[in-house]
């Protein structure tokens, strides 16, 4: 039991994919890849090409593969270690294309976005890899970036990274509560407390570290109590996030002591 405990925990890192609108599901997931990657290989100068499918593998490993596992861990923990290890796979096979897209162009947002989002979630899944972890500073750089650019983008999806961000290196390198709390507020506000996932960063990335349980507690069930968006792709990222909403707040007594 302690092994999965250990395995989930390393995996509360970066939850930032549910933040946007998925361009998938998980039935017809496979084939959107092929096609995306047979278009990505087919326009290797095409920074789109790369960038959509760097975004849609990142969006649907994280949904259906790493979630998932992190669901599974305490019941089938040889099963979990089998997804986290795809997860981890596909997340560097995102990576690579993300990178492909910003050596085409490097002041394009969503190829910023998704590209950190890939290497933060590959992190995530990477337990007592260093390497993996020295990558933590290209996630920032990254992500400031892109915020440099235009910090209203997507309704605050980057300030939401951000959150993770700072979050998570004040326990592997250094980092600020202060700041990832300043960087949830922002992303609240330019959310208009619409988006479900932004509750669930902060109880999952600040609330945790700082074993703030009734905080926890009344941001999730604030998560839960978003009205689901009209958009099918906003409507299915929303389902994800309340997913693991649930799922937190059925693992409150471990998390907190």
């Amino acid at each position: 039991m302690k092994s999965a405990r250990i395995i989930v925990a390393t995996s509360l890192l970066f939850f930032s994919c549910a933040t946007q609108p998925f361009v998938v599901n998980y039935f017809y997931g496979p084939v959107a890849l092929a096609t995306l990657k047979k278009t990505a290989i087919e326009n290797p100068q095409s920074a789109d090409a790369q960038m959509k499918y760097c975004k849609t593998l990142t969006q649907f490993t994280y949904a259906f593969i790493h979630q998932e596992a992190e669901f599974i861990c305490e019941e089938d923990l040889e099963k979990c270690r089998m997804m986290m290890r795809r997860a981890r796979d596909n997340y560097l096979e995102a990576l690579d294309y993300g990178h492909k897209a910003l050596e085409i162009d490097g002041e394009s947002q969503e190829s910023l976005y998704y590209t950190a989002v890939a290497v933060g979630l590959y992190i995530g899944v990477s337990k007592n890899d260093f390497r993996a972890i020295g990558k933590m500073d290209e996630v920032g750089s990254l992500a400031y970036h892109a915020l440099a650019i235009d910090s209203t983008w997507n309704d605050g999806a980057i300030y939401e990274l951000l959150c993770n961000y700072e979050a998570s290196r004040t326990s592997i390198i250094r980092g600020s509560l202060e700041q990832a709390e300043a960087h949830y507020e922002k992303a609240l506000c330019l959310s208009g407390g619409k988006r479900a996932s932004v509750f669930v960063t902060k109880a999952e990335s600040i609330c945790v570290q700082k074993q703030n349980r009734k905080e926890f507690e009344n941001l999730l069930k604030a998560a839960l109590s978003v009205p689901a968006p009209k958009n099918s792709a906003n409507r299915l990222a929303d389902k994800i996030s309340k997913k693991r909403a649930r799922w937190l707040l059925s693992r409150v007594n471990e998390l907190f002591f």
